[in-house]
């Protein structure tokens, strides 16, 4: 077994490389992820356009926010930028105490109005148990997907065009790529439950492909997730 010289990664993963130093192709390709990551000098445009955009609605933007620092800092500098923004908390039922004091403090510190978006947790949880039961390394695309598609949802039926998201590939995606999948695939979510939950019909989970949302947002434009963290900044149209 080979253990690269930076970090803990060996070659039980498959897709594992090293340089002429023992440094794993993760590290290297960290080394080049971090350099997508925004000058806060390039923000700043960016969250005028939206601004600009929105003048003649009440909201600019949502903001889904878990209490974390990520969703934490967006919040932050929406409300110091002065957008008009609304929080929005998708609640699993796995709330550390702690996350649920810093969603509610930043609702308090920012005067934005807060959403507490409750998922079915019966339901929630058989997802998790099918997940599970199917032995699929990456348990979190339940989580995940009643999040983004909750998010998506809003932004739609509220004819809010703008979700800002303090998610980035830069420092979020160095974990080799066989241990994680898409998290809008909804018919694989619906498949695995299917095969391994408890057989019940899902009536409440919030569902939202990665078809409907490449359609909303190049097609109907009417949704854009803006990673504000990211250098690549996507084009406001």
């Amino acid at each position: 077994m080979t253990t690269c010289k930076k970090c803990v990664m060996d070659t039980t993963d498959k897709n594992i490389s090293f340089d002429k130093n023992g440094i794993c192709n993760y590290c290297q390709n960290f080394n080049t992820y971090k350099k997508w990551l925004r000058p806060y000098e390039d923000l700043l445009p960016l969250l005028d356009e939206i601004k600009i955009r929105n003048k003649d609605k009440e909201f600019d933007c949502i903001i889904g926010i878990s209490g974390g620092v990520d969703s934490s800092y967006v919040a932050y500098q929406a409300y110091k930028h002065k957008l008009r923004a609304i929080l929005v908390h998708v609640d699993n039922g796995t709330n550390s105490p702690e996350a649920s004091e810093n969603i509610h403090k930043i609702s308090k510190y920012t005067g934005y109005p807060l959403k507490m978006i409750e998922v079915d947790e019966d339901e929630f949880k058989d997802m998790v148990k099918a997940y599970l039961n199917a032995s699929v390394i990456d348990i979190e695309i339940p989580s995940d997907h009643a999040i983004t598609a909750t998010l998506c949802k809003m932004a739609i039926d509220t004819k809010i065009k703008y979700i800002l998201s303090g998610g980035n590939y830069s420092s979020e995606g160095v974990s080799p790529k066989s241990w994680s999948y898409l998290k809008l695939d909804a018919t694989n979510i619906k498949d695995i439950y299917a095969k391994f939950g408890k057989g019940k019909k899902i009536k409440h989970f919030p569902f939202f492909s990665y078809y409907q949302k490449k359609w909303h947002e190049a097609v109907v434009k009417d949704l854009q997730i803006i990673q504000i963290l990211k250098t690549r900044s996507y084009l406001i149209c």
